[in-house]
Parts: structure tokens; sequence; C-alpha cells
């Protein structure tokens, strides 16, 4: 999920307008024990941030609005590896969507 997110980062980088007055950063880093990550917004007076830390059964995600949710990862019926959110199962690019869109696309 990790690359899938710095993909999605720099996707949201190149969108980007290059307006000196408008700028923020998006930066994925590692954080602390390297059983987390974050990615950062930077934008002016605008300081935001997203985590995604690995625990014993599940990933903790906290999005931009310090709300946080849990994804954990399992088989389906059909055997295709899969991250559940509240018991419904999700695909990756859903449970990036959840944490991130708000960061990429809404604060700013």
């Amino acid at each position: 999920m990790g690359l899938e997110i710095q993909q999605d980062v720099d996707t949201r980088n190149a969108m980007r307008p290059a307006i000196p007055q408008f700028g923020f950063e998006y930066a994925f880093e590692m954080v602390g024990d390297e059983k987390s990550f974050a990615v950062h917004l930077h934008a002016y007076k605008v300081h935001k941030l997203v985590t995604f830390t690995l625990a014993e059964a599940h990933i903790e995600i906290q999005d931009a609005n310090s709300k946080t949710f849990h994804a954990t990862v399992g088989l389906n019926d059909e055997g295709a590896c899969m991250l559940y959110v509240d018991g419904q199962e999700r695909l990756s690019w859903h449970v990036r969507k959840m944490a991130l869109d708000h960061l990429l696309f809404g604060i700013v």
C-alpha cells in the first residue's frame, strides 16, 4: 500500500499549479519505528497529515481530520487478498481514497 500511496502523492503533485503564491508539498516519509508513515500537506498556514501505522492485527489510519479507522487484511470468498474496514470488503484504492481524499483535494 505504501508504494501506491507514494504514486498517489506524485500524481497529485503533478496536478498542482506552479504558482508561487499557491504552494503546498506532500511528503511521504517514514515515521519513528518504521511501522508508521505519513503523508503531509504543507501550504500557507495549513499543515495537515494522514498517518498509517502497522499494528498487530490491522493498519491504523488517522485522516487529515484526526478521524481514525482500521483496515485489516484477509482473503475473500474468491481467494483474493482484500482490505476490510468496518467489516466491509475494500480494494486498496478505496481505502487510500478514504484516507487521503480530503488531504489531497479538499483542504486548500
